[in-house]
């Protein structure tokens, strides 16, 4: 059936499409034809949003979600050996995604009174104003920081494992950059083939509703969600924004500090696969795209989602 064809048909049974409505109906217009006879009320004009309600309407029963993995808190008596068993894996796991980005650096004991310049990754035992120490598995080096550097380390908490480039200015170390795991720039953005329309917010019934009691991932083919009640923050005391998952994406990290659960359970912590799409309802509402990742929180709001394009309209 070509366009001609299709608006024809719809002009018959009294309904005007708009273009962009068009532009999806002519991809199946035998489904929609048979979707819009039985409206007990037919719309006059027949827009784009009237369509995506259709696809959504039948996709809720057809969309098969499956439950990954669930992240359920633990804390428990810790020993010594748990500290540095957690420090260890949160340093390797991450050394691992600055790895597979191409950063490569020097074991910290490889750094000698003979070293100009080199690249490492370390975890960040302790920082000050102008100056960290750096730490991995084989010893630990002190690093500064001049001029506009100095702005940079306030990006920087104690306990990030971070990569840095660094040369030798008399008996010190200066620092020239300093990096965060983060997002490759080169990241492949999923999407579906066909176009599916999803609606998230705070209804429980939603599977993408952020009100449940623990942190979920949830897949749909080979897109990712990440669902990141407020609830796993105040359950842990943490005090935390919106805009702040910006940071823990940034850092491959679920919390911006280390507290006694993470300690617990290292891995569950650490974002070694990054989630496509993070749904929470942590103040204030926002939806935004981050290098691949769509972050939406649904505090006070409601957003569609269509997965085809990656689009997320406020509803």
């Amino acid at each position: 059936m070509n366009d001609q064809e299709i608006i024809k048909t719809f002009l018959d049974m009294g309904i005007q499409l708009t273009n962009d409505a068009l532009a999806i109906i002519r991809k199946d217009p035998d489904f929609f034809i048979s979707e819009i006879k039985k409206l007990k009320i037919r719309p006059f004009f027949l827009t784009r949003d009237i369509v995506n309600e259709i696809i959504a309407k039948n996709q809720k029963k057809e969309l098969n979600f499956q439950v990954v993995k669930e992240i359920v808190l633990e804390k428990k008596a810790l020993r010594i050996d748990d500290y540095v068993n957690f420090y260890l894996k949160k340093y390797e796991k991450i050394k691992d995604i600055f790895t597979s980005v191409g950063f490569s650096g020097i074991s910290i004991n490889k750094i000698t009174e003979n070293t100009r310049e080199f690249s490492t990754i370390g975890l960040i035992k302790e920082k000050g104003n102008a100056s960290i120490v750096l730490e991995d598995p084989t010893g630990e080096i002190e690093i500064f920081f001049e001029g506009i550097m100095k702005q940079k380390l306030e990006d920087f908490e104690r306990d990030d494992v971070v990569g840095v480039y660094c040369e030798r200015q008399r008996e010190k170390f200066i620092t020239r950059k300093i990096l965060h795991p983060d997002i490759p720039l080169n990241r492949e953005i999923k999407k579906t083939n066909e176009e599916i329309i999803l609606k998230v917010n705070l209804n429980q019934e939603n599977p993408l509703s952020p009100r449940r009691a623990n942190p979920t991932y949830i897949s749909y083919g080979n897109i990712t969600f990440l669902i990141l009640p407020k609830k796993f923050f105040d359950f842990m005391r943490i005090k935390i924004y919106s805009e702040s998952l910006l940071k823990l994406l940034k850092r491959r990290f679920l919390l911006l500090t280390t507290n006694d659960y993470a300690i617990s359970n290292p891995e569950d912590f650490i974002l070694d696969n990054l989630p496509d799409f993070i749904i929470t309802d942590i103040e204030p509402s926002l939806a935004k795209n981050y290098k691949g990742t769509t972050i939406i929180s649904v505090f006070d709001k409601e957003y569609e989602v269509n997965l085809h394009t990656r689009e997320v309209k406020e509803l």
